[in-house]
């Protein structure tokens, strides 16, 4: 599947996170994008990886049906902004940069720390509710250390009159900064600080019976089991698309390959989730 390329237009804001802080423009193709570039959280060259699996992850969500915004690369067109309006990215994103980019929403929430599902009628407002369960075993599988408890990375939008959940900032996963050249198949699956062990989750799935909650579990985990080539070949793709200038580390495609495929660690995701999920939520 081709990556979409744009250029950007209009500069629009600047989202001040601790993250890779989101530059918000209008691109050539007359829609708004959220861009990532270098965040200058780590001096370490190889963060540009955190584009990578920006894509990865976005096109491995595609493939499990989950939904999550469009992605593009976008190049930063000199004429469309004022470096002087970037604070945090004016030192790495240059004009001419190519950024990844995530389409906005129009009119869509972020989930918000606060809220907790009390009561099955607000259980009932959402469209999607097995995919919250699918987005907490993605990520323990691509390993997100960026969706917990006071960061959801989660979005919901109003779509006939119910509320759809989009999973989106996959920056930090394969261990996130701290694990760059080190993860791999033998890396753990933990639940620690992770949506599956999170309040919010715990408050909404227990609306679900065990049955219905370890269904999907087995349905997950055989998917990703029996669409090996597939996932091979997403990844394969990614890769003939990553802009060069990116300077990609030799050898990133492989390991990302071997990290999701391996069997040790699908079976450790398996009893993770089940021990989980067989549980009674009380919140």
């Amino acid at each position: 599947m081709q990556i979409k390329r744009l250029n950007t237009t209009y500069f629009r804001d600047e989202l001040p996170t601790d993250g890779h802080s989101p530059m918000f423009f209008l691109c050539s193709d007359g829609c708004n994008y959220y861009l990532k570039y270098l965040s200058g959280l780590s001096f370490n060259k190889l963060e540009i990886h955190c584009l990578v699996y920006e894509i990865v992850c976005s096109r491995l969500l595609q493939h499990f049906e989950i939904p999550t915004p469009e992605i593009a690369i976008a190049t930063l067109n000199k004429d469309s902004y004022d470096v002087k309006s970037l604070k945090r990215n004016r030192r790495k994103a240059l004009p001419g940069s190519q950024c990844f980019a995530s389409k906005e929403i129009i009119d869509a929430d972020l989930l918000r720390d606060t809220e907790i599902i009390n009561r099955k009628k607000e259980f009932n407002k959402y469209s999607n509710k097995q995919d919250l369960i699918r987005i907490a075993l993605f990520d323990l599988w691509v390993d997100n250390k960026d969706r917990k408890e006071g960061n959801y990375n989660l979005l919901t939008h109003l779509e006939n009159d119910r509320k759809k959940i989009y999973a989106f900032d996959h920056a930090f996963t394969f261990g996130g900064l701290e694990e760059l050249n080190i993860f791999n198949p033998n890396s753990e699956v933990s639940p620690y600080k992770k949506l599956i062990t999170s309040i919010f989750f715990k408050s909404f799935v227990k609306h679900l019976t065990k049955a219905e909650r370890l269904y999907i579990v087995k349905e997950f985990v055989s998917r990703i089991k029996d669409s090996e080539p597939e996932i091979k070949d997403i990844i394969e793709d990614v890769f003939k698309q990553i802009p060069a200038e990116w300077q990609v580390q030799a050898g990133l495609k492989e390991r990302i390959i071997g990290f999701l495929l391996s069997p040790i660690r699908i079976q450790k995701l398996n009893l993770e989730a089940v021990n989980i999920l067989k549980k009674t939520f009380k919140i």
